[in-house]
């Protein structure tokens, strides 16, 4: 009866989708499977791709109906689980060839000996042996398993001192346990890691020999199995996978098996002997077929018929061929919600946060947020502490800088452009850095005009300078290299007098704004050179009405109106308003006084005055789209109008020369070493750049106690996020580029690692010359104060004596 009734729903099925007319099913895939998506293009295909970059994307695309179904791992499962995203229904389920009679695709268990005593609190004091923390997404234990034995009976000391989330599990085992072998990273952040190693020796004292001293088994092989040799040769207890306590204790050693027990999460003991289905302590489903709530059933139908189907046309054997990818086969599945599916097998994961160690991300935008959201669901996932919090968007990057010197934020991305306002306006610094796709590393190029007499950076003194942005990366490294060739002064920390004082009339946008420079003392020659040349509006003529002709006894024939022409309305430009010098607390928090804010770059909506005369020329200096010299594109045009020299990016320059509908042949670039390029154009060599550097990094309060626990899940992100196939964190999100990281992004490095790339290497030492240069002034000017102070109580004491 129950055949029968398969039979007529699945019969149902395809005559309502035939009498619809039913259009080919679309696909979630990646560019995996190029191929086989030429493939269903063949013949008469039931199913085409619909091309994503990971499984997020694919899960937008099934809600929003641009796709019809995608295949997920477990863990991207777990993560859309976690996210609460709605109309997402679970249709089948794909297991492995070798495995089709295992209900989960792994489950782990604890072993201690026979004879142990007192169920999960008699462990204490014992030795552990763990199969090690291997974090990437080839790996199939994500660290939420990994460490999952181990944060069930070690509960942290809150109490303590301990700030690093990684160091405060560490620091619970060791006083849980007298001794153990826990192999791999204990942390993502390399020192930390070492450190770490360092203090709690007896950790790794069960794996560490006088010829192996670095917490591991010493050969490479099947770690789970290392430690259940690791058990027998001197440990108490075990935490591996099912699969591997199986075939060491029955095939292996099979006379050892009776003298060790499986160990249940409630405390109680059950057999090892003749028991292949004991107690576990985690189970990991398998992947999963996931497709619309409105498309479930007849897709459940539609894939049987695809898979069972003995049709060996060329469209049959390609969506095969993609479904079923590493030897993963079909299995029936209970048509339900992600969630419901995984109640049976484990917990979805939900935030719960270590010692209060949560780090506060600063986001910019709506998308920018949701794609924070999406990364802290992630790592809840993949159980990485801390648990990011994603803030309410500030309006821009400047009022994230503030949010998180203020406190208020913990991290914030930022573009390389910002990092000299971050640093000296905010007092902020780098906790990790972005290594960035070759071609999409910032360059930096001063740019003459081919006809100028200019031959050398000194012979620019007095020249017109256009700068993309005051305080932007290009203007810090024309800085740095002017100190390194002598041109300017090594002891001048003023860098707006310093630019001043070397070039005559120049446009530096943003050079009288307080979020440039707290001091707003820079010389006015700085903006004189970003004029806005306001045109008349043309008039708005109204014509005149048809005359009325009366009939023939009145000939008079009335006026027209008269013309009335509105007279324009033109905006002007308002420099900002100088504002007080930002002030810091002992930690290096910024002091924001209640009721005031930070001055911030004027809103692009905030520059109309109707109080100027039509055509006149006004000064505008703003950083941002209201001035026309603003950004790399618009110090080109003020190179091409007035200037005689420009610093900016080279960076798709010829783009903005062809957009500006300029000859990129009408320029020169001066290289680094003082003299011309040996042609016109933006085609030079990579030594003639003044220096090339990463274009975006993270940065944090510099002594903010949250640095470690941030770097660590940064790059357990890094690890688990940059190619997965699941989430690729790097990528365009949503259709919206740059958010929480640039694009051209590769991966992220801590901000203290030792042998660095070269890019990366240039941006940290820009500004720790920069740096170097502030702190110097600084100190000069305490001692100059603290050595007047001496003099005037002298002065009264000789006054007094006499």
């Amino acid at each position: 009866m129950k055949a029968i009734y398969s039979v007529l729903c699945f019969g149902l099925v395809i005559l309502i989708e035939s009498t619809n007319g039913q259009k080919a099913d679309r696909l979630c895939t990646t560019s995996r499977f190029e191929t086989e998506c030429t493939q269903l293009q063949r013949g008469n295909s039931e199913v085409v791709c619909e091309r994503v970059q990971d499984s997020i994307e694919c899960a937008q695309k099934i809600r929003n109906g641009t796709a019809d179904f995608g295949v997920f791992t477990a863990e991207s499962s777990l993560q859309l689980a976690s996210l609460g995203w709605s109309d997402l229904t679970v249709v089948k389920e794909l297991r492995h060839m070798d495995r089709m009679g295992s209900v989960v695709d792994f489950e782990a268990v604890v072993i201690v000996r026979a004879g142990h005593e007192g169920g999960i609190q008699g462990l204490k004091g014992y030795s552990f042996c763990h199969p090690g923390y291997h974090y990437s997404k080839t790996e199939r234990w994500s660290e939420r398993i990994l460490k999952h034995f181990e944060r069930t009976v070690a509960a942290p000391n809150c109490e303590g001192n301990l700030k690093s989330p990684a160091e405060i599990e560490v620091a619970a085992l060791a006083s849980f346990f007298k001794s153990a072998c826990r192999p791999g990273l204990w942390s993502n952040n390399p020192r930390e890691d070492e450190e770490l190693k360092k203090k709690y020796p007896e950790l790794c004292s069960l794996c560490n020999t006088e010829e192996n001293t670095n917490c591991s088994y010493g050969t490479p092989g099947n770690t789970h199995q290392q430690a259940l040799h690791c058990l027998v040769h001197g440990g108490d207890v075990a935490y591996v996978s099912l699969e591997d306590a199986h075939n060491f204790f029955f095939n292996d050693f099979p006379d050892t098996a009776s003298y060790y027990s499986f160990l249940c999460p409630n405390g109680t003991k059950e057999s090892i002997v003749d028991n292949a289905r004991p107690c576990t302590w985690l189970s990991q489903p398998w992947r999963l077929i996931i497709s619309s709530n409105s498309r479930a059933l007849q897709l459940n139908h539609r894939i049987n018929y695809w898979m069972r189907s003995s049709a060996v046309g060329i469209w049959e054997t390609a969506i095969k061929e993609i479904i079923q990818a590493d030897n993963f086969f079909v299995n029936d599945a209970t048509i339900q919600a992600p969630r419901d599916y995984f109640r049976p097998y484990r917990d979805v994961p939900v935030a719960i946060s270590l010692c209060s160690t949560n780090s506060i991300w600063c986001t910019t935008s709506l998308e920018e947020r949701e794609k924070c959201e999406v990364v802290r669901a992630g790592g809840i996932t993949s159980g990485v502490y801390p648990i990011i919090e994603c803030k309410e968007p500030s309006s821009n990057v400047v009022s994230c800088l503030a949010e998180v010197s203020a406190g208020k934020a913990d991290l914030t991305g930022i573009d390389s452009n910002f990092g000299f306002l971050a640093r000296h306006t905010y007092n902020l610094t780098a906790a990790l850095y972005a290594e960035t796709e070759n071609a999409k590393y910032s360059s930096v190029v001063v740019v003459i005009k081919a006809s100028s007499k200019y031959e050398r950076f000194e012979n620019l003194r007095h020249s017109k300078a256009c700068f993309a942005e005051f305080g932007g990366i290009a203007s810090m490294a024309f800085i740095n290299t002017g100190k390194g060739r002598a041109f300017f002064s090594k002891n001048e920390c003023n860098y707006g007098r310093l630019l001043s004082n070397f070039f005559g009339s120049s446009c530096a946008p943003g050079s009288t704004d307080y979020g440039h420079d707290p001091n707003v003392t820079n010389s006015e020659s700085l903006c004189s050179l970003c004029k806005t040349l306001l045109l008349p509006i043309i008039p708005t003529i109204t014509p005149p009405e048809a005359p009325t002709i009366g009939p023939p006894e009145n000939p008079t024939i009335a006026p027209p109106d008269s013309i009335t022409i509105s007279p324009p309305e033109y905006p002007t430009i308002s420099p900002p308003q100088p504002g007080p010098s930002p002030r810091f607390d002992e930690e290096g928090n910024l002091i924001v006084d209640d009721g005031a804010t930070p001055q911030e770059r004027a809103p692009e909506d905030e520059t109309i005055d109707l109080n100027f005369k039509a055509a006149e020329t006004y000064i505008n200096c703003n950083a941002d789209a209201t001035n026309r010299f603003y950004g790399n594109r618009g110090a080109l045009k003020c190179l091409s109008e007035d200037g005689d020299v420009a610093i900016l990016e080279l960076q798709y320059l010829r783009e903005h020369a062809t957009d500006l509908g300029l000859n990129e042949h009408d320029f020169r670039i001066m290289c680094r070493n003082g003299t011309l390029a040996d042609r016109t154009g933006f085609d030079v060599d990579e030594n003639c750049p003044l220096t090339t550097i990463i274009d975006n990094e993270i940065v944090v309060r510099p002594k903010s106690d949250k640095i470690p626990g941030i770097v660590n899940a940064l790059i357990s992100f890094d690890k688990y996020f940059a190619y997965s196939p699941d989430f690729k964190m790097y990528n365009v999100f949503n259709g919206y580029k740059h958010l929480l990281f640039k694009d051209s992004t590769l991966g992220l490095v801590p901000s203290d690692q030792e042998n660095l790339g070269d890019s990366v290497q240039n941006y940290k030492t820009l500004f720790s010359n920069l740096e170097e240069c502030v702190q110097g002034s600084s100190s000069t000017l305490a001692l100059s104060t603290s050595l007047f102070a001496t003099i005037l109580i002298a002065v009264f004491t000789l006054q007094r004596m006499y």
